[in-house]
């Protein structure tokens, strides 16, 4: 749904159904400013059907109405998709996409996995580039992401085990790949069940 905001109020538009089955869980959305687009992804989180799926969205000029593309698998099975999360990179132009790929039958055991999405200029669509294995500990969970759009980097933070890690990524434009630095310890408490951050613009 679409809401325009003037002064201290907000209008809404009427609400747009992009999927009408299946279970979804922890929804995430990202602007594309260079696509004038924004993607849309959520996990599966239904018994036999598990995966995690992404859609384009255009916002009309006047309207307060929604056009979407079509569904876009980005992968199938058990896995952490309901913890992932999604980030616009206005530097390199893409989106970053976050999220746990399950190891084993064990929840706990996870990779953090990562994947740029490259939106279409021309239509509701997108192209998703390939996977990558970020931290292989097998303890990867909960993930936030956010852009410091002064260093030109993504920052995440996700709880591994019973700690809270934050770890600096880069888009590698000529491939669209992922590379991560080393992970830094947070906290060590074990309160951290779901870690999340915010940018500081007016201190960077």
């Amino acid at each position: 749904i679409v809401g325009t905001v003037s002064g201290n109020s907000i209008t809404f538009g009427t609400k747009t159904t992009f999927r009408s089955n299946n279970t979804m869980a922890f929804v995430k959305t990202a602007y594309d400013a260079n696509a004038q687009r924004f993607a849309l992804a959520f996990g599966r989180n239904q018994v036999g059907n598990y995966g995690a799926e992404i859609i384009i969205g255009t916002i009309a000029s006047s309207g307060n109405s929604i056009t979407f593309g079509g569904l876009q698998t980005i992968t199938s099975g058990p896995g952490g998709h309901s913890y992932m999360d999604l980030v616009y990179d206005s530097n390199a132009s893409k989106c970053v996409m976050l999220y746990p790929r399950i190891t084993n039958n064990n929840t706990t055991n996870s990779n953090l996995m990562g994947r740029v999405v490259t939106v279409s200029t021309g239509g509701n669509s997108c192209t998703l580039h390939s996977d990558t294995v970020l931290d292989s500990n097998n303890n990867n969970q909960l993930t936030n992401a956010i852009y410091d759009s002064t260093n030109n980097k993504v920052v995440a933070v996700r709880k591994v085990g019973t700690n809270s890690v934050g770890s600096v990524i880069s888009v590698n434009t000529s491939n669209n790949t992922l590379s991560i630095g080393g992970n830094t310890t947070v906290d060590t408490n074990g309160f951290a069940l779901t870690p999340t951050m915010s940018y500081d613009v007016a201190n960077d």
